[in-house]
């Protein structure tokens, strides 16, 4: 798991493990989220978890709300599918993110963030 260089994009690929629900953290500092591709996902939300600091700091991350209190859904399926950028606004605050699906995951789902460099 990790940042992949390729062109103007900085691609993060990771894993929802089997019977989990979280990806790694994912680190966007100087990144812009532009997008979601999702693969073999079990049939559930995903949100995402955000953190100020990292795992390795004793990083806390938090279920990134909306003014109504909801969890920010960033997309419902199952199977493969991509996620806009605009679902994925929400994120740009945060330096720090988990994607987290609402159910465990029978065989894992492969996690790929679509980042560009700032700039």
């Amino acid at each position: 798991m990790g940042l992949s260089q390729g062109g103007i994009n900085s691609n993060w690929t990771g894993t929802i493990l089997p019977t989990g629900t979280l990806s790694s953290q994912i680190d966007t500092s100087g990144l812009s989220v532009l997008g979601l591709i999702i693969r073999n996902m079990t049939a559930g939300t995903l949100t995402a978890m955000v953190s100020d600091k990292p795992d390795a700091e004793s990083g806390v991350f938090l279920d990134l709300k909306d003014n109504a209190g909801a969890n920010v859904v960033l997309a419902h399926g199952s199977g493969a599918f991509a996620v806009s950028s605009v679902a994925l606004e929400p994120l740009a605050a945060y330096r720090y993110v988990r994607i987290k699906a609402s159910a465990g995951q029978t065989t894992g789902a492969e996690v790929v963030l679509v980042m560009k460099a700032h700039g």
